[in-house]
């Protein structure tokens, strides 16, 4: 099992670290209280954000709850710290700045996690779970991994990333409730370029090709359309192009992402596409996610 950081969210004995950290377990060990050990319970695990909540036995435990910022309001040039046990010293404190939002993580599952924070705090293996701090001790996000410089490093180079605290927010609570978190699915794969909308005659300016539709999705019950393939795999004509679902223009997997993201099973989203140069609207009930 890997070790790293995690802080306190509550007296309740609820405590927030990264998924990766605690893996498949159903229990840890956690020190508190200047060194002491106790046993935690794994609460509930996101692989698609990285984040998870753990439970120790709140009474006779010095529990200090950390308190949450905004990552919203967060600006590049902010001053940052980050809390952490690196490489396993315990209780290290670095600083930086906040170096670019709005980045893009992959997630343990092959998901994306948007807003991501970056910074060029000194952030390494054991800080994994700790929390990225603005200058007034408020959590904005929580570190999660750390850009190297090649194959066997394992160092900070001064480019780490932390899940925004406002990702943390909605998820924490269907961690607690349910131990996992609902999340919408759509159903298909997309990534066209200019040239290649040229080179198919998709007939459009904007928009991304639909390059498969998974079978059974909201999308496939919608009738909408993958692109064919030739015999050496290469796309060929046939495909929708996904040009807006709701109020979000389509243009990239990007797009994709950010438009589904925050919905609930359930939601309907009108969605526009294109086939043969000719506007098709369609409205979309999402579904759960498969596992």
């Amino acid at each position: 099992m890997a070790t790293g950081t995690g802080f306190v969210l509550d007296r309740e004995g609820f405590m927030l670290t990264n998924a990766h950290v605690v893996e498949n377990a159903r229990r840890v060990r956690v020190r508190i209280d200047e060194g002491t050990l106790v046993d935690a319970e794994v609460v509930g695990s996101d692989l698609s954000t990285d984040l998870a909540v753990l439970r120790v036995d709140p009474r006779g435990a010095d529990l200090r709850p950390v308190p949450l910022g905004v990552s919203r309001d967060v600006e590049v040039g902010d001053p940052v710290l980050a809390l952490g046990n690196p490489f396993g010293l315990e209780d290290t404190v670095t600083s930086g700045i906040v170096s670019a939002l709005q980045r893009q993580l992959r997630a343990p599952d092959g998901f994306t996690i948007d807003g991501v924070i970056q910074t060029d705090a000194a952030v390494n293996p054991g800080n994994s779970g700790g929390p990225l701090m603005d200058a007034r001790g408020r959590v904005i996000g929580v570190n999660s991994q750390i850009a190297t410089a090649g194959r066997g490093s394992r160092g900070s180079v001064g480019i780490a990333f932390a899940v925004p605290i406002d990702t943390a927010k909605r998820v924490v609570p269907q961690l607690k409730a349910n131990g996992s978190v609902e999340r919408a699915f759509f159903g298909v794969t997309i990534g066209v370029t200019p040239t290649l909308a040229d080179t198919l005659g998709l007939g459009v300016a904007r928009g991304a090709l639909i390059v498969s539709v998974a079978d059974g999705s909201p999308a496939a019950r919608a009738g909408l359309r993958g692109a064919s393939r030739g015999t050496s795999g290469a796309l060929g004509p046939g495909g929708d192009v996904l040009l807006r679902i709701a109020d979000r223009r389509i243009e990239s997997p990007e797009d994709l992402n950010a438009a589904i993201v925050g919905r609930d099973p359930g939601d309907v989203v009108e969605v526009e596409v294109s086939r043969g140069g000719r506007r098709l609207e369609r409205r979309i009930r999402l579904v759960q996610r498969p596992g």
